[in-house]
């Protein structure tokens, strides 16, 4: 099994990414390849139609697109923006919607977000899994939202809270088990 695992955050020292890379070695730990990114890699402009006709699909959008459609899962580990997701990982998926057909169309996703506020940033990952099951994205029931996120890892880079770790692995590993069975029929 290849899980893609993007970082939605800009920031170099993002507390998302560190959950990111995190995952990744969760997914690795279970045995399974980990393709962690982090959004700067998939540059691409604000979605316009007139772009879209006169210079077709962004190259980052393509590279992005590419990842997603190699793995049997996508996690994605997003800030939450004024109750929202970033711009940029909406940007893409509007980007990729607008592909007839739609090639994420039946692909599955883990929502994931880490913020040093007391909800985690759950408000914005609940907005967009209604981005994404409109476009047909499998998302998993469940979403991981780490509160108080710059107090919740050790020095290596894990998560400091032995429950919340365990309760993150399990997520992960039964996402796994639902995205290999989505990937396969």
């Amino acid at each position: 099994m290849k899980i893609f695992i993007v970082s939605c955050s800009l920031r170099e020292g993002s507390l998302n990414h560190k959950l990111a890379t995190h995952i990744a070695n969760v997914v690795q730990a279970q045995g399974h390849e980990a393709d962690l990114a982090r959004m700067n890699e998939f540059d691409m402009p604000l979605y316009n139609f007139d772009l879209q006709e006169s210079d077709g699909w962004p190259a980052g959008m393509n590279a992005m697109l590419d990842r997603i459609m190699a793995a049997d899962g996508w996690i994605i580990a997003t800030p939450e923006y004024n109750w929202s997701v970033p711009a940029n990982i909406k940007n893409a998926i509007d980007w990729i919607s607008r592909m007839k057909p739609v090639p994420i169309v039946g692909r599955s996703v883990l929502l994931t977000a880490a913020s040093p506020s007391m909800t985690g940033g759950v408000r914005g990952l609940l907005h967009f899994r209604t981005s994404l099951e409109s476009l047909g994205i499998w998302t998993y029931p469940k979403v991981f939202a780490l509160a108080q996120a710059n107090q919740a890892f050790d020095d290596n880079g894990a998560l400091a809270n032995p429950d919340i770790s365990k309760m993150l692995d399990g997520m992960i590993a039964d996402y796994g088990s639902a995205a290999v069975a989505l990937a396969n029929r």
